[in-house]
Parts: C-alpha cells; sequence; structure tokens
C-alpha cells in the first residue's frame, strides 16, 4: 500500500509535549509555537475552503529555523514520531497545498531569508529559501542585476515556495520561468538528510536533474532549503505598452503576429471586457493587450515600434504612454491583490490547444459556471497570456455560504474533465494542493500517479510530507 493512503491520527497530549520539548532543544522556544492563538494564521492559505470550516484545520506545531541544519533536525523529530510536516513559503497558494488537513508541524521559512552568495562573472546567486521575490529583487537590483521573475503574489512569495509550485512568470518570454533556470538545490528529505542536487554552475550532464523532481512537487518530496538560480543583467530599459482592439480575435491575430515575427519581449496579456474601455478613453474596443519589454535601449525601442505597426495591422489603437505606464502598474497590483478587492473568487487558469479554445471557453461561460452560478468578474470573464508559456483564464465570484461553496467545487471538477477531454493542462499556474488533487489523474493518467508514488516512498518513505496534497491516494 502506498504510504499516501494512510489514515493519520492526531498526536495525543503526551506525545505533543515530548515533541514540543525535542523541536525547543532543536531551535529554542522562541521559534516553536503551539497555542491556540498562534497556530490560527496557519490554519489555511487563499484557497476557499468551506466557509463554515475555514478554522477547521490546526496544525500541532509551528517551528521558524533559521537554516539547513535546523530543517534537518526537525524532520528527523518528525519521522521518529510520524508527524506530518507542511512547508510554508509566503502562504499565498490558492489550492489549499499548505492547509494542515492532518495537524502535524508547520516549518515556516521566514526566517531562512538570507542572500547567501553573487557570483557575477556566471550570473548566479545563491540564496535560502524562504527570501521573499520582491526583497530578492531589489537586492539584485542594487548590484546592476535582476531575477527575471514576476508573478502575481510577488510581494508576499518566496523562491521556495515559487520552485515547489513551478511558479508562472509575467517575464517568461524573456527570461523563462524562476524554475527553469535552477543551477542547484539544497533539500531535506522526509528521513532528515541533506540533498544537494548539483554544482553552483550554469549547466551541467554530469548526473540526471534531480533538481526538476522537486519543481512543483508542493512539498510532498522534501523541503528546499536553498536555491542557486541564474540571474541577469539589469535591463536599462523597461517599457510596458497597452494596446486596445474591437474584439478579442483581433487582438489575438495580433499576439500570434508579435510570437511568429521573433519580437522580443518579456510577456503580453489579452482579455476582453464587453462593457469597453471608456474610463481609458477607448470606449468602442472591447478587447486589450498589454504587453512588455526589457533590455537595452535600442532593442526595446524597436521592438515596441514592430508591436505598434503589428496592433494597426489588426485595427488596433495604441495607448498614450501614461496611460500604459499606469495600467502596467495597475496590471501588476489587481493581479497580486484581487481576492482581497472581491472578497471571495477564484480564476481558473488553464491551457487547452488552442485549436479547442473554442470547445473550451463555450462549455466553461454558456454551461458550467452559469448552471452553478458562478459569475464572471467585470473584464475577467476571458483572458489569455501569451509567451513561451501560455494560459486560459477566468475569474468569477463565489457565494460566500456553504451552498456556494458546494457549487464552485462541482464546477471546478466539471470544469477539470472538460479541460482534460480537450487534451489541456487543469492547472496551468496555480499547482494542485486540494483543489485539484482528485482531477489530476484525468489529466496524467494511473501509471504517472503510479510512478510518483514509488518516487515518494523513495525521497519520503514515512509519507509525513505534505501527506494528501497534489495527488490521490493509490494503491501500489
Amino acid at each position: 500500500m502506498s504510504q499516501m493512503s494512510v489514515e493519520r491520527q492526531r498526536l495525543d497530549e503526551d506525545k505533543k509535549r515530548i515533541v514540543k520539548e525535542l523541536l525547543v532543544r532543536c531551535v529554542g522556544p522562541d521559534r516553536v509555537f503551539s497555542e491556540l492563538t498562534d497556530l490560527i494564521p496557519y490554519s489555511k492559505d487563499t484557497f476557499a475552503l468551506r466557509f463554515s470550516e475555514e478554522n477547521k484545520h490546526l496544525p500541532d506545531f509551528v517551528v521558524l529555523p533559521v537554516s539547513t541544519k535546523e530543517v534537518s533536525e526537525i524532520m528527523k523529530i518528525a519521522a521518529e514520531y510520524g508527524i506530518p510536516v507542511i512547508a510554508k513559503g509566503g502562504g499565498t497558494s490558492r489550492t489549499g497545498m499548505i492547509v494542515p488537513i492532518h495537524g502535524g508541524i508547520v516549518i515556516d521559512t521566514v526566517r531562512l531569508n538570507k542572500l547567501l552568495k553573487i557570483d557575477h562573472a556566471d550570473y548566479i546567486v545563491r540564496v535560502q529559501a524562504g527570501i521573499n521575490l520582491q526583497e530578492l529583487e531589489l537586492l539584485l537590483n542594487a548590484q546592476g542585476l535582476t531575477l527575471g521573475h514576476e508573478q502575481g503574489s510577488q510581494k508576499v512569495a518566496t523562491v521556495g515556495g515559487a520552485i515547489s509550485t513551478a511558479s508562472y512568470s509575467r517575464k517568461n518570454q524573456k527570461y523563462g520561468n524562476l524554475w527553469e533556470r535552477i543551477s542547484n538545490l539544497e533539500v531535506v528529505l522526509g528521513d532528515g538528510s541533506i540533498l544537494r542536487t548539483g554544482p553552483d554552475v550554469p549547466y551541467t550532464s554530469s548526473g540526471i536533474n534531480l533538481a526538476s523532481l522537486f519543481v512543483g512537487a508542493e512539498g510532498t518530496l522534501g523541503i528546499i532549503t536553498e536555491a542557486s538560480i541564474r540571474v541577469f543583467p539589469k535591463p536599462e530599459v523597461v517599457m510596458p505598452l497597452m494596446l486596445f482592439f474591437n474584439d478579442f480575435s483581433h487582438a489575438e491575430e495580433a499576439a500570434d503576429e508579435i510570437m511568429a515575427r521573433g519580437v522580443s519581449f518579456i510577456g503580453g496579456s489579452i482579455w476582453e471586457n464587453e462593457s469597453g474601455f471608456k474610463d481609458l478613453g477607448f470606449p468602442d474596443a472591447r478587447s486589450a493587450m498589454i504587453i512588455a519589454f526589457e533590455g537595452c535601449e535600442d532593442e526595446v525601442y524597436a521592438s515596441a515600434k514592430i508591436v505598434k505597426s503589428i496592433a494597426l495591422k489588426h485595427g488596433g489603437s495604441i495607448a498614450p504612454e501614461e496611460v500604459s505606464q499606469s495600467n502596467w502598474e495597475d496590471f501588476l497590483m489587481h493581479w497580486c491583490g484581487m481576492r482581497a478587492h472581491v472578497g471571495c473568487e477564484d480564476v481558473i487558469v488553464a491551457f487547452v490547444p488552442r485549436a479547442r479554445k473554442q470547445e473550451y471557453f463555450k462549455g466553461l461561460l454558456e454551461d458550467i459556471l452559469p448552471r452553478h452560478g458562478l459569475r464572471p468578474l467585470p473584464g475577467e470573464r476571458k483572458s489569455f497570456d501569451f509567451g513561451r508559456h501560455m494560459i486560459f483564464a477566468t475569474r468569477f465570484s463565489i457565494s460566500r455560504t456553504d451552498e456556494g461553496w458546494e457549487h464552485y467545487i462541482s464546477a471546478i471538477d466539471e470544469a477539470s474533465r472538460l479541460i482534460a477531454s480537450l487534451g489541456g493542462t487543469i492547472t496551468a499556474c496555480h499547482g494542485v494542493g486540494l483543489l485539484h488533487r482528485d482531477h489530476v489523474g484525468r489529466e496524467l493518467g494511473e501509471t504517472y500517479l503510479r510512478m510518483f508514488s514509488r518516487i515518494k516512498q523513495v525521497f519520503d518513505p514515512k509519507g509525513i510530507m505534505n501527506p494528501g496534497k497534489k495527488f490521490p491516494a493509490i494503491e501500489l
């Protein structure tokens, strides 16, 4: 039987006392928490749990290590007593991947926040995994470098979290995603042993790419404590460009030509708004594109000129520079803070082969969402991120009742069936966690799930690393 399917019992009070003493001995009393008021903030992430059960799942302990050695010692204690362990980064997961459904120990990586080394010659930076993405970007900027990564939770998320969730970067067209530029990881495994996946060099063919196993694993195979990542020179110029089109199809045609021409840009997005863009001076437009460029001045201006000509060819209009700049800034903030603005919402971030996108949007927007009473937010009905990686997104509100939550979960289930039937991916951005755990087999297949379960038994023989997440329990 797979360790993933083992039922778990909560710690009794005697074991709690013993384990707390061991944890305190490991990191000191000021970095071990077990009081209810300290545990409640760790009961969930930004996933919309059933509203009557938002604080149902509490960890037994929260521990704040400052080094790989301390993480290793904590894991040895957990392994000895069979205690589940959940690694927490910024806590911005939208899929429940850090909800402590079996209690246990939450290892908060907030104190693993050091920039350890910058290699200017090889453009490699080594960091502790809990360092904040925006903080790291600012530190690199001061050294004439850039991380080349921008995600919605940039101001909150951590390097370890971005790797563990295979996070999507708005700058992927120019720089790739963060996890695609890993040189080396340091990872604490389920028995407390420490794995380094390779040397701190730009490339090696000496062994298999073990680091890739921890990309998107959501803490189910080990806890990333350090990472070496390739970085880039800080760009001379950053220029966003906002464009407006009569409809979504014309904007998509322009995006296709931008890609086909090989224009240098960092990333782009198009979306539709059936009410137009009157507040921005384009009331008759029904779709907008925002695209940005970074690099040396000559490259940026030349690329922007080509994109403007492509937009005009497809009936587009070019926004004034100040509109482009302000909306680019708002776009990044809006993407990061949407849930705080509207209260309760979610977004399906999927991708299907574009030849079948009409089937996807018709099924989602004309059947699944309305049947479950889920209303797309204004201007968020349909969007398309284009570049090296592509995403279709639809954002919608959820009724804040248990009945509303049931409809939400049923709609996600039906959407996953539709996406899988069209040969797409259920989650092109946010990871799996609890939300998609029971759906992902439709996309990946039984052989894949069995292989992952075998891999997990190697790295996590007692099945204590974030149990119950990522993939459904299966029999081996």
